[in-house]
């Protein structure tokens, strides 16, 4: 699977959702394990390791569901590309970065981020996760990438104030170069 492919693929389901009226955080698509699984939420902060597996087996499991779902809306009449409104060809990406997650502050009440400040599954994109690097909190490299298509920019930048510690930024930001370069590098960026 191209990650060109999960970008059209994300781009194409939350303009579905939107104009099907629907919220983010769809249980059709959903993960049967989100990467910050309150439960067991301080051992995998302890674990770096069994952390950025856990989000990349959820990223792929995310992006079959939605590639299931959109395979069922071209078959029917009202899930066909035509429906797909042009706003859904602009957006920003979103780096989510658990390692800067150092406590729990609670983000309550946005439409983009679960209380964790984890971007909503239906906008994931893709996981920068370097092998060969440990993580470095000035030039992070190890994200979970997510794109917000522009009627939930407003609602990323309050999400943004909502986590105070950076683990939100858009990767557009100076110290970001190391996941902008891996963007560009899957088709991401556009």
């Amino acid at each position: 699977m191209s990650e060109r492919t999960t970008l059209e693929d994300t781009k194409r389901w939350l303009a579905h959702l939107r104009h099907a009226g629907a919220n983010l955080f769809c249980e059709a698509t959903r993960p049967a394990v989100t990467p910050l699984d309150p439960l067991e939420a301080d051992h995998m902060m302890s674990d770096e390791v069994a952390l950025w597996e856990r989000v990349q087996r959820a990223m792929g499991e995310l992006a079959s569901k939605r590639r299931r779902c959109l395979a069922a809306m071209e078959d029917s009449a009202a899930g066909t590309r035509s429906d797909v409104p042009v706003e859904a060809l602009r957006g920003r990406l979103l780096a989510y970065m658990p390692d800067l997650e150092l406590y729990w502050q609670l983000n309550e009440g946005s439409p983009i981020v679960d209380k964790f400040n984890v971007p909503a599954w239906d906008m994931w994109v893709g996981v920068s996760m370097p092998q060969d690097t440990e993580f470095d909190h000035e030039n992070p490299d190890r994200a979970l990438v997510a794109w917000v298509p522009s009627w939930y920019i407003a609602d990323a930048e309050e999400a943004l104030i909502g986590a105070p510690l950076g683990e939100l930024a858009w990767i557009e930001e100076p110290h970001f170069g190391r996941i902008r370069y891996w963007a560009a590098g899957h088709g991401l960026l556009e």
